[in-house]
């Protein structure tokens, strides 16, 4: 199984190598939103990357976009610039370390192996990535897949189920992530298949996707060692 799950994540980063290195106008104009001074510079070949230094409150950030659901491997080669997604996403920490900044580089968070992170849309934040020989696996969720039966199972007076239900809206004053230390084996095995699924995509695996993200939420439920849920207000951190 082991040796079967590397054959998938050696695939994850030979199509992830792919997309990085294709045209970068053409990645831009895919997977983020496009501004007229981005869709400009595209024109003009002066675009780039923000510089992740660069912490003023008016700084250039990109909105990251996507309508269906992956899970893929982050590479040390994408760098650490601070963008946004219009999407919910889970990092999981399947080998080594990384840091998690939101907002700016002032506001850093170490995530370890075993670690996973669900962050909320709308967030402002950074994954730096120092270790080559960690495995990040980022799972892109939806917001469209999270109505009412979708999440209406787990426990409502849970943090995930609060989380969950404010993913739903696009409000802009507060930033709310949950970070979880050593999480279950159960829940690698659910993230483990959910990679499996994504790069096997037989005629239902889209449906088989969703069973895996709810039984995940459901294991999710429990509180383990070093849970954080929290909201911030973004006056706290900028």
């Amino acid at each position: 199984m082991k040796e079967d799950f590397e054959r998938v994540l050696e695939q994850s980063r030979e199509l992830e190598t792919i997309r990085l290195h294709q045209n970068p106008a053409d990645m831009v104009r895919e997977e983020f939103c496009l501004t007229m001074e981005i869709e400009h510079s595209l024109q003009e070949g002066t675009f780039s990357f923000p510089e992740a230094a660069q912490t003023e409150k008016n700084k250039r950030i990109l909105i990251r976009t996507q309508n269906y659901f992956s899970a893929k491997v982050h590479l040390q080669e994408e760098g650490l610039y601070f963008h946004c997604h219009d999407f919910v996403e889970l990092l999981y920490v399947y080998r080594g370390h990384c840091r998690q900044y939101l907002e700016n580089m002032e506001c850093a968070m170490e995530l370890q192996e075993g670690d996973l992170f669900l962050l909320n849309q709308n967030v402002i934040h950074g994954i730096l990535q120092e270790d080559e020989n960690a495995i990040l696996i980022k799972i892109i969720i939806p917001v469209c897949l999270l109505e009412n039966a979708f999440i209406q199972n787990l426990d409502h007076e849970n943090a995930v189920y609060t989380f969950l239900s404010e993913a739903r809206e696009a409000g802009a004053d507060i930033y709310h992530y949950i970070h979880m230390h050593c999480v279950s084996e159960k829940v690698q095995k659910l993230i483990i298949q959910m990679m499996w699924e994504f790069y096997g995509q037989d005629k239902l695996y889209e449906e088989a996707e969703k069973s895996y993200l709810q039984l995940l939420l459901l294991c999710l439920r429990e509180k383990s060692p070093g849970w954080r849920s929290v909201p911030i207000l973004l006056q706290n951190i900028r």
